[in-house]
């Protein structure tokens, strides 16, 4: 299934194959040509910038604004980020227009979905940064996160990941205690965490290719994204799969303290049986209709025990809190 994929990507790409460059040479099991694919795209980096983040909402315009909010009050320096959102009301629709007028000054580009995965292709044919990360909105930050920190791992080489930290120690898809991996304690004057092997890493530990926080090579996802069939942000997480063996090779970098918790308050897709709490969208939307939101700061300093851990939202008035 890979090798199709990558094979038919190559062609795409212009990438030649031929007698003394074969399939069979080119991959040790179809890295090599995943190499090659990824070096056959010019290296981006025009803005100066360090990262770009992509976030995929959907129905939940109130707890992508505690996201955002989180972001902007505990995320260092300042990137760009991009929402790919769809709403399927009319009520929905006017909540995140109503959102959107309201972080105006934030600089947020905003793409309302037409189809999931092409609106994706041409969201990162527009990065302009080495580097990229992914977040779903029921995604909330929890600890202050220098970004600049992460610069100095290779993303060829490592998996740096803003959702892991020596607190997760249960996982909650699967509903069982999960072992943390054997670390190698990194320190220097940028950044203070862990490293770890994702080949010895179980269940989140384990998972490389998370869209939740774990920051990628902006040429390889592309790769990934143009080889991969998918509709919404769980199939296209599914898709990455067929490449995991070779991130498995890599090694993972994390703070010491997770710095993000999803909070599963709710279900808006039908694409897997996830578990999650039983907290409507439309009850959700109730709150927002009546000039509520989620008060994030509530969860600032969070100790969540998962990468996913269900809490009791406090919701304050929206004009109570600035965005800054």
């Amino acid at each position: 299934m890979l090798k199709g994929a990558l094979v038919s990507l190559a062609k795409k790409m212009g990438v030649f194959i031929g007698a003394n460059h074969t399939i069979e040479t080119l991959m040790d099991a179809n890295e090599q040509l995943f190499v090659t694919l990824r070096d056959n795209i010019p290296v981006v980096g025009n803005s100066g910038a360090l990262m770009e983040c992509v976030i995929f909402s959907k129905d939940r315009p109130i707890q992508l604004d505690a996201l955002l909010s989180s972001f902007y009050d505990l995320v260092r320096p300042k990137i760009k980020i991009t929402v790919l959102y769809d709403a399927s009301t009319e009520k929905l629709l006017n909540s995140y227009k109503e959102l959107i007028s309201e972080v105006t000054e934030l600089g947020i580009s905003w793409v309302r979905q037409k189809e999931f995965r092409c609106d994706l292709i041409g969201i990162l044919s527009n990065v302009c940064t080495p580097r990229v990360f992914f977040l779903v909105d029921d995604i909330v930050f929890t600890q202050t996160v220098n970004l600049d920190g992460f610069i100095q791992f290779d993303p060829t080489k490592y998996v740096c990941s803003l959702r892991l930290g020596e607190n997760l120690d249960f996982c909650y898809t699967t509903n069982q205690h999960q072992p943390l991996p054997p670390f190698i304690d990194f320190r220097n004057e940028q950044f203070d965490g862990l490293c770890w092997c994702w080949s010895e890493g179980k269940l989140d530990w384990g998972y490389p290719l998370s869209v939740d926080g774990n920051i990628f090579d902006t040429r390889e996802v592309f790769v990934m994204v143009q080889a991969g069939s998918f509709r919404a942000p769980n199939s296209f997480e599914q898709s990455l799969q067929i490449f995991n063996h070779i991130f498995q090779r890599r090694l993972g970098v994390t703070r010491r303290k997770s710095a993000i918790v999803n909070v599963p308050a709710n279900k808006v897709q039908n694409e897997n049986k996830n578990r999650a709490g039983d907290i409507t969208a439309e009850e959700m939307l109730w709150y927002w209709e009546k000039g509520l939101k989620i008060d994030h700061v509530d969860l600032t300093g969070f100790n969540n025990r998962s990468c996913h851990q269900e809490v009791v939202f406090k919701f304050i008035p929206r004009t109570s809190v600035k965005h800054v």
